[in-house]
């Protein structure tokens, strides 16, 4: 089975430190983590279709872009995530109806690419500043205290599913010697973590519950992925002599 899913394209960029990928560097990676050369195609013209990439032509080969809420969500993954609480959540209020699902099933997509949870309809919450996909609401902040952020955060994320996810990271395997199988390992090993993090209430561990797996969480993140970056960094550049 194909350890690919619609974060691996995301991961790829971050360990690339660039927002798109050329197909060539693609193609050796994504078979690696199991797909067929046709299930690379696949892959990549569904997430095109989905409105998650963008392809364009750069010379003999395509170059695809992170855009739209997925690129949102990569860069709200690839933001610190540690920050000083200082006891107010930051609110998006709306009011769209049922003949306007369309919009409304958008905008609490976007609203979770950036952080943000619904609270109850109509309400979302999130610790950040809401961005774009915002304007055409109510923006402002709600400050609490320490047992109602608590609350408000129980009920907003499924705590029970992000805590199982956390714990039900596994070992870590050593790394291969090749630049693909590098990156591919060190692709496998973190793609449970981010799917994790994806799931995990952006605040400090004292706003959640006691035995919260959160140090876990953390030091998974704090893994030395240096030899992966190093090793996307010579499959671009081989790429580039390649192709002068």
């Amino acid at each position: 089975m194909a350890d690919v899913g619609p974060g691996t394209f995301g991961y790829l960029c971050g360990l690339a430190r660039r927002e798109e990928l050329p197909g060539p560097v693609l193609t050796p990676i994504l078979t690696g983590l199991g797909l067929s050369p046709a299930g690379v195609r696949t892959y990549l013209s569904r997430m095109v279709r989905a409105g998650d990439l963008s392809s364009r032509r750069a010379g003999r080969y395509s170059v695809y872009s992170m855009v739209g809420n997925y690129l949102a969500e990569f860069r709200h993954l690839g933001s610190p995530r540690a920050f000083q609480w200082d006891g107010a959540f930051h609110t998006v209020i709306f009011d769209i109806g049922e003949d306007r699902r369309t919009e409304r099933d958008a905008l609490l997509r976007a609203a979770q690419a950036s952080g943000f949870r619904q609270l109850r309809p109509g309400v979302l919450v999130g610790a950040h500043a809401p961005g774009e996909w915002a304007q055409k609401t109510f923006v402002g902040t709600w400050s609490v205290d320490t047992d109602t952020a608590r609350d408000v955060i129980a009920t907003a994320w499924d705590l029970e599913e992000s805590a199982a996810r956390i714990s039900a990271l596994g070992d870590v395997p050593p790394l291969p010697t090749d630049d693909v199988g590098v990156v591919v390992e060190t692709t496998r090993r973190h793609s449970a973590v981010f799917e994790a993090l994806r799931h995990t209430p952006p605040f400090p561990a004292e706003l959640l519950p006691a035995g919260f797996p959160s140090e876990m969480l953390e030091s998974r993140l704090r893994m030395d992925v240096t030899p992966a970056y190093r090793a996307m960094a010579r499959l671009l550049e081989s790429l580039s002599l390649i192709h002068i």
